[in-house]
């Protein structure tokens, strides 16, 4: 079941949970583990979720259709909920570097990745061949 809402700038989708892929190796944070996100989801039951995920289409892994952009924690705390389907917005057409600049971006804004997930997000651009101050380009932060 699919259900849109207009958002002005982005269309909100609904998408089935089991639908959309979390990539740990492209997520900064890496692997999230349920008990991580149980303040997170007990939020969410109370207030509802304040931000919908940013999601790709995706057909890599097979069972998937979409794999997770931004919003790796929100969805895990929609699993440990049991909810079937969760606030999306499709993005098309990213690269694969767009994509970790984007996650990147948005977990640096909150200031709350720890200097080893900051490092092993920013050696992942390194390893494509980009510069530290190639990256803290992109991401729009100081080297």
């Amino acid at each position: 079941m699919t259900t849109t809402v207009n958002n002005n700038q982005n269309q909100i989708v609904e998408l089935p949970v089991e639908m959309i892929y979390s990539d740990d190796n492209m997520n900064c944070r890496g692997r999230i583990a349920p008990y991580d996100v149980l303040e997170l989801a007990r939020s969410i039951e109370k207030s509802g979720l304040l931000s919908p995920i940013a999601v790709q289409p995706y057909d890599s892994v097979p069972g998937f259709r979409y794999r997770i952009i931004l919003g790796h924690r929100r969805h895990k705390a929609f699993q440990v909920l049991k909810r079937e389907t969760i606030p999306c917005v499709v993005k098309d057409g990213l690269t694969e570097v767009q994509v970790r600049i984007l996650n990147l971006q948005e977990n640096i804004e909150r200031k709350d990745l720890n200097v080893l997930q900051e490092a092993h997000a920013i050696q992942k651009f390194k390893l494509a061949g980009y510069t530290l101050a190639e990256v803290a380009n992109m991401v729009g932060m100081s080297t």
